[in-house]
C-alpha cells in the first residue's frame, strides 16, 4: 500500500508543474482511495480539499503565472462586491442569483443531466452595471476574475487575433476563473459586415468553436452595448442573455441615496431622481462624487452644488420642462431665473411662466 501511495507522488508533482488540473485531480482522487483504509483522517482531509476546490469555494487567488501573451491579453481584477451592491430590477437580480446558484450547486444539476450556466451575455447601455455584475458573480463564487484586454486582442502587433483567442481559452481550460470580455461586439461582429471580412470571419469562427467546446470549468461573461451588431450564430451559443436598462425612478433614488444620501435631504433626492431620468448608475456616481468634492473645496451646500452639475442631464430629460423647472426651484430655493434657464436650456420668460403655472 505504501508503494502505491509513493508511486502517486511523481504524478502529483508533475501535474502541478505542468498546470494539468485534470491530472492533479486524478492523482489526488487516487491518493484519497489508497489512504481511505490506512489513514482515513488524512483521506477525509484530502477529500474535503478536493470538494472545496471543485466547488470553487477556495479563497480568491491569482491563477498560475501568465505567459507574455496571456499577460498582455488578461488582467486580474479583484472584487469584493456582493449581490447587495447591485441596484437592478428584480428580474436581473434573479438572473444573477440563478447563475451563482447553478455554479454553486453544479453537482446537483449534473446528477440529473444538466450543466451549470457557464456562458453569459450581458447587454445594455454604458454605465448600467454590466461589468459590475460580472464582478459580483466572481466575488460571490470566490473565483478570480480576468478581464480580456479587447484592444490588445485585436492589435495587429500581437499577431493573429484567432490565435490570441486560442491562448486565452487554453488559460481558462487549466484554471477555474470567471473570464470577462467587455465590448464583445468588437470581436463578435456579424459575418456579413464589410470591414476586414476575411479576418472577422476567422475570429467569429474561432469564437463559435470556443463556445461550442466550453468545458464548464469556469464562467465566460461577455458584455456589449450593441447586441444587434453581434453575429446571430454567436448569440445562440450563450446559455443566458441578460438585458440591462437605465434605472427607473425608484432605482435612481436608491443610487443617489447610496452615493450622496448622507448630505442631501431625502425629499430633494426624490425630486432629483424624478427629473434626471436618463442617467446610468455610473453617471450618478460621477456626479455625486464631483458635487461632494466641490462642496467641500468651496465650503458650499452639497445639494446646491449637485444641482449645478445636472444641466447636461436635465436637457435630455423626458419630463416636461415645467415639471423640471418647478422641481429645481423646490430643490434649491436660491436658484435665479437665469440659472434655471441655463440648466434646462430655456428662456427666462419661459422659466418664469413655468413657475407661475
Amino acid at each position: 500500500m505504501a508503494n502505491a501511495v509513493y508511486n502517486r507522488i511523481p504524478d502529483l508533482v508533475k501535474s502541478f508543474i505542468t498546470q494539468d488540473n485534470n491530472g492533479f485531480e486524478l492523482a489526488t482522487v487516487s491518493l484519497i482511495r489508497l489512504l481511505n483504509q490506512k489513514d482515513p483522517k488524512v483521506s477525509s482531509e484530502l477529500k474535503q480539499m478536493l470538494t472545496d476546490y471543485r466547488a470553487g469555494k477556495k479563497d480568491i487567488q491569482e491563477a498560475r503565472s501568465l505567459s507574455s501573451v496571456e499577460n498582455a491579453l488578461l488582467m486580474l481584477t479583484n472584487s469584493r462586491k456582493g449581490i447587495n451592491d447591485l441596484i437592478v430590477s428584480n428580474q436581473i437580480r434573479e438572473n444573477i442569483v440563478e447563475i451563482i446558484q447553478s455554479y454553486d450547486r453544479v453537482d446537483e444539476l449534473r446528477r440529473v443531466g444538466l450543466d451549470p450556466i457557464s456562458k453569459v451575455l450581458i447587454s445594455g447601455p454604458s454605465g448600467t452595471g454590466k461589468s459590475t455584475a460580472a464582478e459580483v458573480i466572481a466575488s460571490e463564487l470566490k473565483l478570480p476574475l480576468y478581464r480580456v484586454n479587447t484592444a490588445q486582442l485585436l492589435s495587429s502587433y500581437l499577431g493573429d487575433t484567432s490565435k490570441n483567442i486560442d491562448a486565452i481559452i487554453q488559460f481558462v481550460r487549466t484554471n477555474r476563473v470567471v473570464l470577462l470580455i467587455d465590448e464583445f461586439d468588437s470581436i463578435g461582429v456579424g459575418r456579413d459586415e464589410n470591414n476586414d471580412i476575411g479576418e472577422m470571419r476567422r475570429i467569429v469562427n474561432t469564437l463559435l468553436q470556443t463556445l461550442d467546446a466550453w468545458e464548464n470549468r469556469g464562467i465566460l461573461i461577455a458584455t456589449t452595448n450593441r447586441i444587434d451588431d453581434i453575429d446571430d450564430a454567436l448569440l445562440r451559443r450563450f446559455d443566458f442573455d441578460i438585458r440591462f436598462k437605465l434605472p427607473d425612478k425608484l432605482q435612481r433614488f436608491e443610487i443617489w441615496q447610496r452615493y450622496i444620501g448622507k448630505y442631501v435631504d431625502t425629499e430633494k433626492l426624490k425630486k432629483i431622481a424624478l427629473i434626471v431620468d436618463q442617467t446610468s448608475p455610473a453617471e450618478i456616481e460621477i456626479i455625486s462624487h464631483r458635487a461632494l468634492r466641490q462642496a467641500i473645496l468651496k465650503h458650499d451646500n452639497v445639494s446646491s452644488m449637485l444641482v449645478r452639475y445636472l444641466g447636461t442631464f436635465l436637457r435630455k430629460s423626458g419630463m416636461s420642462k415645467a415639471i423640471v423647472v418647478r422641481n429645481l426651484k423646490d430643490i434649491d430655493k436660491t436658484l435665479t431665473l437665469q440659472q434655471i434657464a441655463r440648466l434646462v436650456d430655456s428662456s427666462t420668460s419661459s422659466v418664469s411662466r413655468y413657475l407661475k403655472e
